[in-house]
């Protein structure tokens, strides 16, 4: 599912920010990794993150000295970004940091609040995020940027009637375009799949406003994920490419392109497309399907060793992504379905559904298989690739 920010685990819970101890924070939850020998290497910087960390430098030391919002803020929303455009969770970890000094305080400022939210829902945890968020719209219930970040939470969770009040609310405080678009993807979860495809394919017909090309591919990459539930996989093309076209950094749209692609057998054209996109594990989970039709090895080692590390440092944040590598790179069915169960314990999307049913079906749990009918039927889902 999408939000208006590149997220990932390659569908969209983009979050609609657009629309409106510093290392290894962002496994903080979890047991600490100690590396072996001084010279083990834990991140390698690129230019756009060296830069990053280099126009950071005095705005982390104000921060720090004067405990200045605006500062830490800045820092903050500097590492999310990167942590977007590069798809690498450790940079969540760096404006995690940047914030921690108002992490205890029951004053903390509504922007910083915020963005602690946009942090936690990246780590996965959903219902920190949520209370982070009902707490700032108490405070400041015009606050449209927290109230489409909400909506699209409650989405991820399979709540979409829920979202559906925040997408609203929307229309009340003139964010209209956002509005629109929220309402749609909301609806289009909750029976009303076809309506909701039309509705945003008729808004996008106009042009694309001048600065708010992140919006309209936010927009672009939500009624890609409709086409892809009606069934109409050219349909999602083209509106990806459309996305890809806008915001040349949107790997979200470039990951779910790859995945067109590759249902289509079409190797060659994945490896071009994520030929310049980061390392990151759903990027090299990709590399390695399309290797499978090039008769290739590397990308393979590749993602088994970036799967390693995740491990070795506690971060289980690309839990679908790991389902289906153990699936169809790993031939490990049943280790496959337990991931995806964890997953699904997590979140809820249509993605999410899929995967499970994908790994259920592999392993003959025809229980799971009556469940996920069973939820698919409550909520009047409509979703061509979910075969159960």
């Amino acid at each position: 599912m999408r939000s208006s920010r590149p997220q990932n685990d390659a569908t969209r819970l983009r979050f609609g920010v657009a629309v409106i101890a510093f290392f290894l924070t962002a496994a903080a939850w979890a047991t600490p990794y100690r590396p072996s020998s001084p010279d083990e290497v834990l991140l390698e910087l690129d230019g756009a993150a060296q830069r990053a960390v280099s126009n950071s430098a005095a705005l982390r030391t104000a921060a720090a000295s004067r405990a200045d919002p605006n500062a830490s803020a800045i820092i903050a929303q500097e590492f999310i970004d990167l942590g977007r455009s590069q798809n690498d969770e450790r940079y969540f970890g760096y404006a995690a940091a940047a914030l921690q000094p108002w992490s205890a305080r029951r004053d903390v400022p509504v922007q910083l609040a915020i963005l602690q939210a946009d942090i936690a829902q990246h780590q996965h945890r959903f219902t920190e995020a949520l209370r982070m968020l009902d707490d700032v719209i108490a405070r400041d219930g015009k606050n449209a940027r927290a109230r489409l970040m909400r909506a699209t939470l409650q989405m991820t969770q399979g709540q979409p009637q829920l979202a559906l009040r925040d997408c609203q609310r929307l229309l009340v405080l003139q964010a209209s375009f956002a509005a629109t678009v929220c309402i749609a993807q909301a609806s289009s979860l909750n029976g009303k799949l076809a309506a909701s495809y039309r509705l945003l394919s008729d808004t996008l017909r106009q042009p694309v406003v001048a600065g708010n090309a992140d919006q309209y591919a936010w927009a672009f990459g939500v009624a890609g994920e409709m086409a892809e539930r009606l069934g109409d996989s050219e349909a999602m093309e083209i509106w990806l490419r459309k996305a890809i076209e806008l915001m040349p950094t949107d790997l979200v749209s470039r990951l779910q392109l790859c995945d067109v692609l590759l249902r289509r057998g079409q190797a060659q054209a994945v490896a071009s497309l994520l030929e310049d996109a980061p390392a990151s594990e759903p990027v090299l989970l990709r590399r390695a399907l399309a290797e499978q039709y090039l008769a290739g090895t590397k990308a393979l080692d590749d993602w088994n060793e970036a799967k390693s590390r995740s491990e070795q440092l506690g971060i289980r944040l690309h839990l679908r992504e790991l389902a289906r590598g153990q699936l169809e790179l790993l031939h490990q069915p049943q280790r496959a379905f337990e991931t995806a169960r964890q997953n699904w314990a997590v979140q809820r999307e249509p993605a999410d559904a899929r995967i499970l049913a994908l790994t259920a079906r592999a392993v003959g749990n025809r229980e799971t298989l009556r469940q996920l009918a069973q939820w698919r039927d409550e909520l009047r889902l409509e979703d061509a690739g979910l075969v159960l």
